[in-house]
């Protein structure tokens, strides 16, 4: 057969004749993963569609997924395209080498290790210690409690009323995907809650990437995360490109390439599997359903929970002792 090179596909023919029918999203994630691959089909001269097992797994250390559910679906991908090309009767050996493979433990040793995505209690603790800006580190001590919301909407909705510091709990807004408000009631320590406190009494930021000196006004409003001069809405509300920017801008200081809103909040995550764990001595479902309502993750419109992708990527007992060692 005649290898064709086509907008970056090895054998081009055959990956649009694989892609054709998919919906947009789906057509996305596969043509990435078959674009990627090409370069291994390049130096091996074959298409992917005739790898054997070595080379399938040469292919996924190449993807470096940062998590186990990215290098699942770049093995899902794979194992869908071997199989449609044995159903097209391409494949040489009318086997999928990735039937004999187990499922989740296969594809963790794949993840890329290099990059930090879960961060210790201690580790928070600094990041928040070294912030001058109490803007800045409510910011990132609310995340890892538990206030995030759809496009951190519970944060950017935090009002300083809605804060019972007797009780120590907050009323959040999040804002879903049918712009509907839904809230809830959490407790806070008392370290966010006073972060919280110090943050609205604020009147000026200065961003740690450094301004010549000179710190912005903000804009006065009834928010604890206030806007900073004219980016800010008319209400005085800072806006979710800002809450990312600013956690991009820590984690650039502080040496952590992958800081992040949902790292943070699965660093956080795991904190309290800790405290469970040591409570309990145990990391079940009751432990994991606790976590996912406590940080209103994974929860359908009929209650079940959804936890499996985040017992495969972190809230498991391997992260757990890798992250807190002196409790294994």
């Amino acid at each position: 057969m005649n290898k064709i090179y086509d907008n970056d596909f090895f054998n081009g023919e055959q990956k649009k004749r694989f892609l054709k029918d998919m919906t947009e999203n789906t057509y996305m994630v596969h043509s990435r993963v078959l674009k990627r691959a090409s370069r291994l089909e390049k130096n091996l001269n074959k298409d992917l569609y005739d790898f054997n097992l070595d080379e399938i797994e040469e292919l996924l250390n190449y993807l470096s997924p940062k998590t186990v559910q990215a290098s699942l679906t770049n093995g899902s991908v794979i194992n869908a395209y071997i199989g449609w090309a044995i159903q097209q009767d391409l494949r040489t050996i009318n086997l999928n080498p990735l039937d004999i493979v187990g499922e989740t433990d296969f594809y963790k040793s794949f993840v890329d290790k290099t990059n930090k995505l879960i961060f210790s209690e201690e580790e928070v603790k600094k990041i928040v210690f070294s912030l001058e800006s109490r803007q800045d580190a409510v910011i990132i001590q609310a995340l890892f409690e538990g206030i995030m919301g759809r496009n951190n909407s519970e944060l950017l909705n935090l009002k300083l009323v809605d804060i019972d510091a007797d009780s120590h709990k907050v009323l959040l807004r999040n804002i879903d995907k049918d712009n509907t408000e839904q809230t809830r009631f959490l407790k806070i320590s008392d370290p966010l809650l006073r972060l919280m406190q110090e943050a609205s009494r604020e009147t000026e930021y200065k961003s740690i990437m450094g301004t010549g000196g000179r710190a912005k006004k903000l804009v006065p409003s009834p928010y604890v995360i206030k806007g900073a001069g004219k980016a800010s809405a008319d209400d005085g509300k800072t806006g979710t490109f800002a809450i990312r920017q600013r956690i991009k801008n820590i984690g650039i200081m502080e040496g952590y390439d992958y800081l992040s809103a949902i790292n943070i909040r699965n660093s956080g995550m795991l904190k309290m599997a800790r405290d469970l764990y040591e409570e309990t001595n145990k990391l079940k479902r009751e432990e994991i359903e606790a976590i996912c309502r406590h940080f209103n993750v994974g929860i359908a419109k009929d209650g079940h929970i959804a936890s499996t992708p985040y017992t495969r990527e972190f809230l498991n007992l391997e992260t757990l002792f890798d992250v807190y060692p002196e409790i294994e």
